[in-house]
């Protein structure tokens, strides 16, 4: 199914505006510009919540709150961060509680990060877990307690729904996202934190008193269901082949004179002769 919305989602690229959000269909919508949104998806029944304790004991993470980010880690000199900053800040705050960090992925920031920690002295609390293969990153997923999604407070930011947070969703995780873009629309509350421009330095902070809240009653972290079905309403790859078909539809009956396509098929051979 993933690989037939992707490739669907190739053609309607080629005729019409197509977006990863509602905010930048919003805001096309103000300067006169249609545009489709079909965001990043998921399997849902690839990623999934699974007990991983053996994996959990080999990273030495059994035992405590893992709050995990996922994410290429390029390091952006300017601005002096990358996916997983603010969780070298935030576990650095958490010291005196059972919390440990887990970030997957690499780049030029990985060894930015790890020296960060080392200058920290935060070497045993933060796993580096390097670049996982696609099919085992339900595996580490679930080995977060707590998953990251931050996303920078300007134009970029606003209009991305990055695709760690569908991922994140169907494992059951529970998100601390920035209250930006897409995830402000889909997430209830208590998953947001406000976010202020392009670095906040304020956010590992709000992010901290976030997490202590939550560890005071860790049973709000059991939301498996609730998050599942917020992946299954906004992302999953079957609600979003229905919606690309919509899509498909309305473009064909407007250039075909009222006449509605009904496969893919069909649409690339009116592309052909139009050629």
């Amino acid at each position: 199914m993933a690989d037939k919305v992707v490739g669907a989602t190739r053609i309607l690229d080629r005729h019409r505006v197509v977006v990863r959000s509602h905010p930048h269909q919003e805001l096309l919508a103000g300067r006169g510009i249609a545009a489709a949104v079909i965001p990043d998806g998921v399997d849902t029944e690839q990623f999934r919540p699974r007990p991983e304790e053996d994996l959990r004991r080999q990273h030495k993470l059994d035992g405590v709150t893992v709050i995990g980010v996922l994410g290429s880690l390029i390091w952006n000199p300017r601005w002096q961060m990358c996916y997983g900053w603010e969780l070298v800040e935030l576990i650095e705050r958490l010291r005196d509680l059972p919390v440990k960090g887990l970030v997957i992925g690499d780049g030029s920031g990985l060894e930015v990060l790890r020296a960060q920690c080392a200058a920290r002295g935060l070497e045993d609390r933060i796993v580096f877990a390097g670049r996982i293969p696609y099919d085992d990153l339900p595996r580490y997923l679930n080995l977060m307690d707590i998953c990251l999604s931050t996303q920078t407070n300007d134009t970029a930011g606003q209009v991305r729904t990055t695709g760690k947070l569908p991922l994140y969703l169907a494992c059951g995780r529970f998100v601390l996202a920035s209250e930006v873009g897409e995830a402000a629309r889909v997430l209830p509350s208590e998953m947001l934190v406000p976010y202020c421009g392009m670095k906040d330095s304020g956010y590992s902070g709000r992010l901290a008193a976030r997490v202590r809240s939550l560890l005071e009653r860790p049973e709000r972290l059991e939301q498996r269901n609730a998050s599942i079905q917020i992946a299954q309403a906004h992302f999953d790859y079957n609600v979003l082949a229905g919606r690309l078909r919509e899509t498909l539809c309305e473009l064909t009956a407007s250039r075909l004179g009222g006449r509605k396509l009904e496969t893919l098929q069909e649409l690339e051979q009116v592309r052909g002769r139009k050629a």
